[in-house]
């Protein structure tokens, strides 16, 4: 669990330097110049948290059950139910890099090495036509 330190700052500090970190991201043009920023700035269990979120969320959106998703990921269900609210109350975020990502053949490639790493060996792969069909409805 990350640290929060007991010594609160106020909203307007904590917008000015969020705003600062954000414009440091938008800036970076290449996966390693990203890779390795992620890497000094957060811990690997935090890295590992933020990947564990963003898998919640496109196997939710990959109509995995609550179940898979807990013993694919070793998360609670509480943890998927509290990010499936989240994507449901807002998920601007994750709605941006879906649209952005539908657009590519990255999209699907991405999908794919999710399952690889994902897949457990009691979850039969899911194969078919029409198997990405909900990621281009409107």
């Amino acid at each position: 669990m990350p640290h929060v330190s007991k010594n609160k700052l106020d909203q307007a500090t904590i917008y000015k330097i969020s705003d600062k970190l954000f414009k440091v991201i938008s800036r970076l043009k290449h996966e390693k110049e990203v890779s390795q920023f992620f890497s000094d700035l957060l811990t690997k269990t935090e890295r590992v948290m933020l990947a564990k979120r963003l898998a919640i969320v496109i196997m939710l959106e990959s109509n995995y059950p609550f179940r898979i998703i807990s013993q694919a990921l070793k998360v609670s269900e509480s943890t998927i139910s509290a990010m499936k609210d989240r994507f449901d109350r807002g998920g601007d975020g994750y709605r941006l890099v879906i649209k952005r990502l539908e657009k590519e053949k990255f999209w699907k490639d991405f999908f794919k090495s999710i399952e690889k790493i994902l897949q457990p060996d009691f979850l039969p792969p899911i194969v078919g036509k029409g198997r990405w069909r909900h990621l281009y409805q409107k």
